[in-house]
Order: C-alpha cells, then structure tokens, then sequence
C-alpha cells in the first residue's frame, strides 16, 4: 500500500450550535495504487453493540448520501475529493451531533481510517438579572443572573458601569452568578451588567439597582391608629345626633 492519510492538524473540534464545521480527511496516493477508491465517513455508535451509522461516502466518482439526522448537511469539502481531499463539511449544526466521526479510505491493496471527535455547544442566551429581597438602606438582598439557555460549564461576571463604577464588597459566585449584597448602602445604587460565558459565547443582562431608605414602619402604623380612632368619633358623633334627633320628635 504506498497511499496514505496525512496527520490532521487536530482530532478534537469544537462547534457552535447552528454553525458549520469542516472535518479533515487528507490522504496521498501513488502511480501504483490503482483499485478503485473508496471513501467513508460514519458517526461511531456510542454503544460498542451497535453498528456504525454510515452518514456519506464517495465511489468511482459518485457521492452518496445515507438518510439519518445529518442528511443533506453534510457533504464533501472539495468538488472532488478523489483528487486527495476526503474532508466533510457539517452546516446548520445542532447538539446532538456531537459525537465521534470516522473517515475510512479504502484502495487496493489495503484501507485506512481515522476517528475524530466533534463537540457542539449551545452559546449563552435569555440571560435575566434580578435582585432577591428588599433594596433599602442597610438591608442584605442579593444581585442574580441566569443563562436558561447556553451549554454548561457557564461562568458569570458581574460589573458596575454606573455611579461608583465599583461593585459592593462581597465575593461573586462565578458558577452561580449570584452578587452577594451586605449592609446596603445609596452609593451601591446605579446599573450592573452581568455577563454569561461557556466556551463558545458569552450574553448579557442590565439591571438597575436602586437602594432607598427603609420605609417607616412605625409612622404608617401610628398613622393607621389615628385614622381608625377618628373615623369611630366621628361616627360616635353622628349616632349621638341621629339619637338626639329622634327624642326631640317624640317630644
């Protein structure tokens, strides 16, 4: 066998959901090899007592489609790939391509193949701030952010870019993307920006943080106290003439 598969640049790729991605499948070939060439691609089975799924291959000048997920997204790279270029391109990616992938080329006198893996990630997205508990002056609430949507493992950064363009002293959860928020104070009060990352992509949310002074609890309930004992005087003293009223009918 004198044709051979040239080393890939990499074994492992990394995609985006909705992206494409090229899997590299090189080889060279002799003035001896002269079989008939064959070139395979399969999506390897997770489980060892399944057969391979065959996605496309090229013979003798024809390309073949296999029906399954990946049918009529992928193809080869090159408009002619017995010219030395097996490489197929996968478009519209989705996650559950994720998986290990083969190339098998296959001219007399012997065949060789190739196993790579191709992960794809889901970027960031609807990522929502919010505060938990009260903003007021000397209260401990809490700054939240969360990804519904994004490919784990997340990570969470959180920024002032408002007022003191500083963040209150605490210690951010990277993972949970919880802010931390002790003793408030007014200065604390202004706009932050929580970013959401994997290794794909990052989003972001604003939230507008506005710390006030505690309501006065006491003053509304002396205020509701007063209000209540003067509605029952004054009705009090409309019985009182209604009554009075009636005794001076009857005289």
């Amino acid at each position: 066998m004198l044709w051979k598969l040239v080393p890939p640049a990499k074994t492992s790729y990394d995609g985006v959901q909705g992206g494409k991605m090229t899997l590299e499948c090189k080889y060279t070939v002799g003035p001896e090899d002269t079989g008939t060439l064959d070139i395979e691609w399969f999506l390897v089975a997770a489980d060892s007592q399944q057969a391979d799924h065959m996605i496309i291959n090229y013979n003798t000048g024809v390309v073949y489609q296999h029906t399954g997920p990946l049918k009529d997204r992928v193809h080869f790279s090159s408009s002619d790939p017995g010219s030395g270029d097996g490489s197929i391109e996968i478009t519209n990616l989705q996650e559950s391509d994720t998986g290990t992938y083969q190339c098998k080329v296959k001219k007399l006198p012997g065949s060789q193949n190739r196993k790579m893996r191709l992960t794809v990630y889901i970027k960031p997205g609807k990522t929502r701030c919010f505060v938990d508990g009260k903003q007021e002056i000397g209260s401990d609430f809490a700054l939240k952010c969360d990804a519904k949507e994004g490919s784990a493992p997340l990570t969470y950064a959180w920024e002032k870019t408002s007022g003191l363009e500083k963040l209150p002293p605490s210690t951010p959860d990277v993972s949970g993307g919880v802010l931390s928020v002790k003793n408030a104070s007014q200065e604390y009060s202004g706009t932050y920006r929580c970013t959401s990352r994997n290794r794909v992509g990052t989003d972001e949310c604003l939230l507008i943080l506005n710390v006030v002074p505690p309501a006065n609890t006491a003053g509304i309930i002396a205020g509701a106290i007063i209000g209540t004992l003067l509605f029952l005087i004054i009705v009090g003293i409309l019985v009182f003439c209604c009554c009075r009223k009636q005794k001076e009918k009857k005289i």
